[in-house]
């Protein structure tokens, strides 16, 4: 019997001090970062829809008020599921943030931390692209009524959109390329 005691105490010593027992993620932060990426993703193709339809109508001359319009409120209605998408993808990355500090090794976790705050820079941006998108309506139909709005107003609003848009796309892309990061911390070499 004591035989079997120290060969569970040589073999627990063992896997405490290799390097498999330093490396861990919990499941908790897979679940969510599978999610967190999926929605991450559809938000940026939403995105992507609602600026090429903006600048196909900003190519376009001498568009009907009442086309150019319909455009604007149905790239509003986009990105208001954008939005919605966006309070899901906080969520996730919230259950992420919360499975960090039992990530190992701590580069691995430090990587996972930027990640994370990457995403959340993203949720900011589409609130600003959704801000930018009805002042861009507003304009519209100001401009359309024969308010004094130039086609500058108009342009430089669509401007800020894009920027935008590029923004969301570059700290979506900054995940992508960090979770690789993390990833390869795992990967048996």
């Amino acid at each position: 019997m004591a035989a079997v005691g120290a060969i569970f105490i040589i073999a627990f010593v063992a896997f405490v001090v290799s390097p498999f027992a330093k490396n861990r993620v919990p499941s908790a932060f897979n679940n969510a970062r599978t999610q967190a990426s999926a929605t991450a993703q559809d938000i940026v193709t939403t995105l992507k829809g609602t600026t090429d339809s903006i600048a196909a109508l900003q190519s376009k001359e001498n568009q009907k008020g009442s086309d150019v319009l319909s455009v604007v409120l149905k790239s509003l209605q986009d990105t208001r599921v954008a939005r919605e998408k966006a309070v899901i993808l906080a969520s996730d990355l919230e259950k992420m943030a919360l499975a960090v500090p039992d990530i190992y090794p701590d580069s691995a976790r430090q990587t996972a931390i930027v990640a994370i705050s990457s995403e959340a820079a993203l949720i900011n941006k589409i609130i600003s692209y959704n801000e930018e998108l009805t002042h861009l309506l507003s304009l519209l139909q100001d401009y359309y009524s024969g308010k004094n709005i130039t086609v500058a107003d108009i342009n430089s609003t669509i401007d800020r959109l894009n920027k935008n848009a590029d923004q969301v796309n570059s700290f979506n892309r900054q995940f992508v390329s960090l979770m690789s990061k993390f990833d390869s911390y795992y990967e048996t070499k």
